[in-house]
């Protein structure tokens, strides 16, 4: 039975820990939604250079190529023509292979950088 000076406290401490884990819900949400846009995007950018490789119809896949220059720093031989397209190169499947160690290394370190539309390491995160 609950004392009496407690009853008065008692829906206080009620939305006091559904507060507390709505907090925590939303926190766990947005870490959670965080980790699988780094996979979605990874996964749509190695889609669609997979995709350009298997056609073999020398799609522009210049977007793709950016997304992995910039998250890992390992560079494409894949030129820009004239038009600033760039296309499916020989050396491409081994340069996916760079960049897909690179993501197995470092992916618990990787957040989605919403307002910038590009993947970050964390700092202090040590892979």
């Amino acid at each position: 039975m609950i004392s009496r000076p407690f009853r008065g406290n008692r829906r206080r401490v009620i939305a006091l820990y559904a507060a507390i884990l709505m907090i925590a819900a939303a926190t766990a949400a947005v870490f959670l939604g965080r980790h699988q846009t780094v996979e979605w995007q990874w996964r749509s950018h190695e889609r669609q250079l997979r995709d350009a490789l298997e056609s073999g119809d020398g799609r522009d896949i210049t977007e793709a190529i950016i997304f992995f220059e910039n998250a890992t720093g390992v560079t494409s031989a894949a030129v820009a023509d004239e038009a600033g397209t760039r296309t499916a190169v020989p050396s491409l499947e081994a340069e996916m292979r760079e960049w897909e160690a690179w993501y197995a290394t470092h992916k618990a370190c990787l957040a989605w950088d919403i307002a910038e539309q590009r993947l970050e390491l964390r700092k202090g995160c040590d892979p």
